[in-house]
C-alpha cells in the first residue's frame, strides 16, 4: 500500500483563487470488517472494528494549517475492489437499507499541531471480495483552512456555572471542582460548539493579576455539533482570564482523492 498520489490543490476564497501545488495524498492504515459483524453479539464484537472498509489517508502539504473538513462538500464517489465489486454499494438485510444515512466521510480528523498534516477516515459499508487483492478510492475532501489567527479575550471569569462570551460565541462553563481523574487537583469543564471548538489555535489561563495557571485540555467529548471540554488546575481559583488564539480567515481548498490501495504497506 505504499502510494503517495501529488494532486493540484484548489484554495478558494471570497477574493482570489490561488492554486496550491504538491498536496500528498497516502493511505497509512487500513482496517476490513466480515458482513457477519452487523449480526455478533455485541460482546463479541472486535473491538474498533465494523463491518466494512475503513481506510486512513495522510494528507500533507497543505500551505495553511487545516482548520476542519466541511463533510457536506467533501463526497466519496467511488470505491471498487480488484474485482469490480461495488464496496461502496449500501448492504441490504431483509430487503432493506442496513445503515440509514451512512456518510463515508469520518467525523473528526487527527489534525497536526502545526496544522499542515491531517488524517481523515475514509468508510465503505461493504468489504473488498473474497480474493481481491486491493481497491481504488475516487472522491474529493473539502477541507477549510485558516489564513491568520485573531485573539480572542474574557476577563475576571468566576467558577461558577454559567455562560461566558468568547468574542461573539457563546460558552457554557459547566462546572469548575476537586478533579477525579488525577491530572490536577481541579477541573474546569466548558462546553461549546464544535465549530468553534475546531477553530481554536491555543488555550490560555491567567489569574486576574496576569499570573499564568496551569489550565490546559486533557479530554473532550464531541459529537458533530458541540464539544465538551475538560482542563486541569493545580490550584483552586476564584476567577480567572481566558485568552485564545483562533484560526480566522478561513478558505475553502478543495483536494482531489485518487489512491490505489492494496494489501501490504511495506
Amino acid at each position: 500500500m505504499k502510494l503517495t498520489t501529488l494532486v493540484t490543490a484548489c484554495l478558494v476564497s471570497a477574493v482570489a483563487s490561488i492554486t496550491q501545488a504538491e498536496v500528498a495524498v497516502r493511505p497509512v492504515g487500513l482496517t476490513v470488517g466480515s458482513p457477519d459483524i452487523h449480526d455478533m453479539h455485541f460482546s463479541l464484537t472486535p473491538r474498533g472494528v465494523s463491518a466494512g472498509t475503513v481506510v486512513n489517508l495522510l494528507i500533507t502539504g497543505l500551505d495553511h494549517p487545516a482548520v476542519r473538513v466541511d463533510h457536506d462538500l467533501s463526497s466519496l464517489d467511488k470505491a471498487t475492489d480488484s474485482t469490480g465489486k461495488d464496496i461502496l454499494k449500501q448492504r441490504l438485510q431483509r430487503g432493506k437499507t442496513y445503515i440509514i444515512n451512512f456518510n463515508p466521510i469520518k467525523p473528526f480528523p487527527q489534525i497536526s499541531k502545526d496544522g499542515k498534516q491531517l488524517i481523515v477516515e475514509l468508510a465503505t459499508p461493504q468489504a473488498p471480495a473474497k480474493g481481491a487483492t486491493g481497491f481504488t478510492l475516487k472522491g474529493n475532501l473539502t477541507v477549510m483552512v485558516s489564513t491568520g489567527k485573531i485573539n480572542v479575550n474574557a476577563a475576571n471569569v468566576a467558577t461558577e456555572p454559567g455562560q461566558i462570551m468568547l468574542g461573539e460565541h457563546s460558552v457554557q462553563l459547566v462546572s469548575f471542582g476537586p478533579s477525579d481523574w488525577g491530572q490536577g487537583q481541579f477541573k474546569l469543564v466548558m462546553k461549546m460548539d464544535n465549530s468553534f471548538f475546531e477553530s481554536i489555535a491555543s488555550w490560555d489561563f491567567t489569574s486576574p493579576d496576569g499570573t499564568k495557571l496551569s489550565g490546559k485540555p486533557f479530554s473532550s467529548q464531541r459529537s458533530e455539533s458541540s464539544a465538551q471540554v475538560e482542563f486541569a488546575f493545580a490550584q483552586d481559583v476564584g476567577q480567572f482570564n481566558i485568552q485564545l488564539e483562533v484560526y480566522d480567515g478561513l478558505q475553502q481548498i478543495d483536494i482531489p482523492v485518487d489512491v490505489e490501495i492494496g494489501l501490504g504497506f511495506d
